[in-house]
């Protein structure tokens, strides 16, 4: 089934969750690049996130307007280059 984030943030129920834990999901995350590291959006989709068999994330960016974090993303440090 296709839902949307807004409608995942409203889901107090779990409904969503119930139905991913009675059955194998793949989910896709359209749009990843909204999902703000702790914010609403990613604490609901965390739980979905987890019980996913398969998780396909997509964005045409892999930075946030904000600067901050895209959740669920394996962020590492990258040295930096120092000329000698």
């Amino acid at each position: 089934y296709v839902t949307t984030y807004q409608a995942l943030g409203q889901d107090s129920g779990g409904i969503n969750l119930a139905e991913f834990e009675r059955t194998n999901y793949f989910l896709v995350l359209d749009e990843a690049h909204r999902l703000k590291e702790g914010g609403k959006w990613h604490r609901a989709v965390e739980p979905l996130f987890e019980a996913s068999t398969f998780v396909l994330m997509m964005s045409g960016t892999l930075s946030r307007h904000d600067g901050s974090r895209i959740a669920f993303l394996p962020y590492m440090e990258v040295p930096s280059c120092q000329r000698k």
